[in-house]
């Protein structure tokens, strides 16, 4: 049987979709949503109860993405938040179109974010106030390019990008990083094997 994770939006989502073919009005618990999505179609269908077919996502508004909330969202391509500060973890693991992100606001980026988003392959954090990057974030990512925030220091951690380009033994890329923090960068666990590796370019800036 195939496994499958909700997020609070989707199942509210789910929930609607219930209503809206079924004509209920209860207010269901998670237990009882299993029991009324399994009562109406069967387990190979429930993925299709709610169509996916955005591919960008666009806010000037929102400031907080949830965990999970666009976990496997396999047609979008393009993230342009302008407000959002924090982001829960695997809220875009395994949006494997995913290839523009715009996260100007971003303060505070949860484990496996971007994890197996295999088509992200740039991405700029110069005007972000993020600072730290925690496990898995990028792993199996496509990133060859990123450019870390000009204001704050950004920690990271040994897997933070293990099995995209940038890793350590990967394919190799190139790293735009602060000039009066490249000490620091350097002096990091997390950054060290990263921004010595003999395939990633390091440029200042």
């Amino acid at each position: 049987m195939a496994a499958y994770i909700i997020s609070e939006e989707r199942l509210k989502e789910i929930a609607d979709t219930i209503r809206s073919k079924t004509g209920g009005t209860e207010k269901l618990s998670p237990a009882g949503m299993v029991a009324a999505i399994h009562s109406i179609v069967a387990q190979r269908d429930i993925d299709a109860l709610i169509e996916r077919t955005t591919t960008v996502i666009e806010s000037t508004t929102a400031t907080k993405i949830g965990a999970n909330a666009f976990y496997n969202y396999t047609t979008l391509t393009d993230v342009i938040l302008q407000s959002v500060r924090v982001i829960g973890n695997d809220a875009f693991n395994w949006c494997t179109s995913l290839s523009s992100v715009e996260l100007p606001s971003l303060s505070i980026l949860g484990a496996r974010v971007f994890n197996n988003c295999s088509a992200l392959t740039t991405l700029d954090l110069r005007n972000s106030r993020l600072t730290a990057i925690p496990a898995n974030s990028f792993a199996g990512s496509g990133l060859t390019t990123i450019w870390l925030p000009s204001s704050v220091f950004c920690a990271a951690v040994k897997n933070s990008f293990a099995g995209c380009p940038l890793a350590p033994d990967g394919a190799g890329g190139t790293i735009y990083l602060p000039a009066a923090y490249r000490t620091a960068y350097e002096a990091n666990t997390g950054w060290a094997e990263v921004i010595g590796s003999a395939n990633n370019r390091v440029i200042s800036y």
